[in-house]
């Protein structure tokens, strides 16, 4: 047997592999048996997995996301990591994500596509992270700095409720559909933000 056989067997034995995995993993967090993998995820021949439900999975500590879930059709909770380091999320996530322990950005890659909601709101700095274009709501109620923030260009409403100044947050060519929130931001400062753009709704 040649190289190139070798190998193939091998891919093809790591996909056969994949099912029971999930289901491992699955019953590790009590979110189902066999049975409730069987109804609802999809195996694809190339190794790729979808779930076809929300993932409630507070009770992970350390990141142990299958790397082969490339898409969540509900919304995924993540709520229990404190780090996201070695955290492999879905490419899309249908509904929500949840990452509220998280303090740090550190090894955050977001999936390119969250439909709904993004909650961060333990994050107290943004700094090198990347957003998908679009998100309906997006709350960073922990951010104490707006150094580094990059925003997505699209959001129905914003949350930046921690922050107590409102000096250098940028928010040009950022198409915001609803409000921002600034709770914490002196009047002074949101007036000003106000004037610089007119078009954005500023509470």
């Amino acid at each position: 047997m040649g190289d190139k056989e070798r190998k193939k067997l091998e891919e093809e034995k790591k996909r056969r592999d994949i099912p029971k995995q999930i289901i491992a993993w699955a019953e590790k967090y009590n979110l189902g048996d066999e049975d409730w993998v069987k109804k609802n995820f999809e195996f694809n021949d190339d190794g790729t997995v979808i779930c076809n439900t929300s993932l409630e999975l507070n009770s992970m500590t350390k990141p142990d996301f299958p790397k082969s879930i490339k898409y969540v059709a509900g919304s995924l909770f993540l709520n229990g990591l404190t780090s996201a380091v070695g955290l492999n999320l879905p490419k899309k996530i249908e509904w929500n994500l949840s990452l509220n322990s998280l303090t740090s950005a550190e090894g955050l890659e977001l999936p390119k596509e969250i439909a709904f909601n993004l909650y961060l709101n333990n994050l107290t700095s943004a700094k090198g992270l990347k957003f998908p274009n679009d998100i309906h709501h997006l709350s960073l109620n922990g951010l104490t700095s707006v150094e580094g923030l990059n925003l997505p260009k699209g959001i129905r409403n914003l949350y930046l409720n921690g922050l107590t100044s409102a000096v250098g947050l940028d928010l040009t060519n950022i198409k915001v559909w609803g409000f921002i929130y600034l709770e914490k931001v002196p009047n002074n400062e949101k007036q000003d933000l106000c004037e610089k753009y007119p078009n954005l709704r500023i509470v």
